[in-house]
């Protein structure tokens, strides 16, 4: 898990998205390729958050009907 300590308000961090700041972490700590990623999520931040970051995004609903909710690795 991963998260910036600061509290929510006011916002001035690149962890919010729809920046990139803690995805660019996260692939760099785990030596990701981000154009390997896929991004699912339900709003316009998560599309755009996936965009900055260089990942595939896929909306929610359509990603777990065609898929299923234990969709991926685990």
């Amino acid at each position: 898990m991963s998260y910036c300590p600061h509290p929510a308000h006011p916002v001035g961090c690149f962890c919010r998205k729809p920046m990139p700041g803690l995805g660019v972490a996260l692939c760099e700590r785990h030596r990701l390729d981000r154009r390997a990623l896929c991004v699912v999520g339900d709003m316009a931040s998560d599309g755009a958050f996936a965009a900055a970051l260089g990942a595939r995004y896929f909306d929610a609903a359509s990603f777990f009907a065609l898929h299923g909710p234990r969709a991926g690795p685990g």
